[in-house]
């Protein structure tokens, strides 16, 4: 995000940016671990939302006056009307025509049926409707064990934060899904001792 000027939106502001869309959407990032921790626990410089690939035609419907870009590389290539991302995208930068503020990080997800699949490691999958949680104020969310799973491949400060601000309330069933995906992914990440060092405690 250096060297880009980002809006710090909020979860309830993209709820009515995205009245119109008429597909599943869901808040990601940090403010997911937010929605599940039903607090707030550190400043968000943007707003991360999900999407399924596919539908990315219908929001850039919803969304008649933005620009929507895929980012790749540090690069990024303005998305035509109606075009589908390239595969290798998986990230959308959104602005409003005109402007030079980024509003809205969209975070692409693959499905093979009614699967959700780990794009970076397609072995790791699991029924689309339990990666998707919903909050006490009606928005869903990703769930905060696969969020975090993303978290895990660049870890940077604020990823350590919302591990720990996550583990102690992460139900069993989810810790140890977390902790075999990242074993599978990773196996000496540093997250797998923290994993295991909160099952003691907790």
């Amino acid at each position: 995000m250096q060297g880009h000027e980002w809006y710090p939106a909020e979860p309830h502001q993209a709820n009515a940016w995205l009245r119109h869309f008429p597909a599943p959407w869901w808040v990601a990032g940090g403010w997911a671990i937010e929605l599940f921790l039903e607090q707030t626990t550190r400043a968000h410089e943007d707003l991360d939302v999900g999407v399924l690939r596919h539908d990315v035609p219908a929001l850039q419907g919803a969304l008649p006056a933005w620009q929507f870009f895929e980012a790749k590389d540090g690069q990024l290539t303005e998305l035509k009307r109606d075009a589908l991302p390239r595969a290798n995208v998986h990230s959308l930068w959104c602005r409003r025509q005109g402007s030079s503020v980024w509003e809205l990080e969209v975070m692409l997800e693959q499905v093979t049926g009614d699967e959700w699949v780990y794009r970076r490691q397609p072995m790791i999958r699991r029924p689309l409707t339990t990666v998707l949680l919903h909050s006490k104020c009606g928005l869903r969310y990703l769930a905060p064990e696969v969020q975090l799973l993303y978290k895990s491949k660049h870890v940077r400060h604020r990823d350590d934060a919302d591990l720990r601000s996550a583990l102690p309330r992460l139900s069993k069933a989810a810790r140890d899904w977390l902790r075999n995906a990242l074993v599978v992914t990773e196996p000496d990440h540093a997250w797998v001792g923290e994993i295991d060092r909160a099952s003691l405690v907790g």
